[in-house]
């Protein structure tokens, strides 16, 4: 006989949402090789693989790290990523250019939640906005890439 057992429903430590809370950030994650699927111009539903990064946050008074949701690793301005990014930078952040996420390890910041539940009646946080907390922020772009124009040398 077989034996499998039941499988126990895990309970995530829920962070409070649409309310600041500060944190810092402490890891940047890449997975690389996601299947992703698109809908190209002719309505046909295209399977690419990309590379994704989520962000690792350790938020004060919550004893597990909390993430962000993982997002095309794409610096265009349309991107989530450029979006989630430009909440840190303003429009210091220029679209398309070379950026060290790494950079951004330690960066202590403010953060605020938002959730929705899923078809199965798990519940999905995830990081709706971001400010720093510093006001000398690491340059995360290769500078020798950035156009001209920007205020970070």
């Amino acid at each position: 006989m077989v034996y499998i057992p039941k499988k126990e429903k895990l309970e995530y430590e829920k962070v409070l949402i649409d309310e600041w809370i500060n944190g810092e950030i402490v890891d940047v994650q890449e997975f690389k090789d996601v299947e992703q699927q698109y809908t190209n111009d002719e309505g046909e539903v295209d399977v690419r693989r990309v590379t994704k990064v989520r962000f690792k946050f350790n938020l004060e008074e919550y004893v597990y790290g909390h993430y962000s949701k993982k997002m095309t690793a794409s610096m265009n301005e349309k991107s989530n990523l450029f979006k989630f990014l430009r909440q840190i930078y303003g429009d210091r952040l220029l679209p398309d250019i070379a950026v060290d996420l790494d950079k951004l390890k330690g960066l202590k910041v403010k953060t605020m939640w938002d959730e929705v539940t899923l078809p199965n009646d798990n519940i999905f946080q995830w990081t709706d906005k971001i400010r720093p907390l510093e006001n000398n922020l690491p340059a995360i772009w290769d500078v020798e890439e950035a156009k001209e124009d920007t205020s970070f040398k």
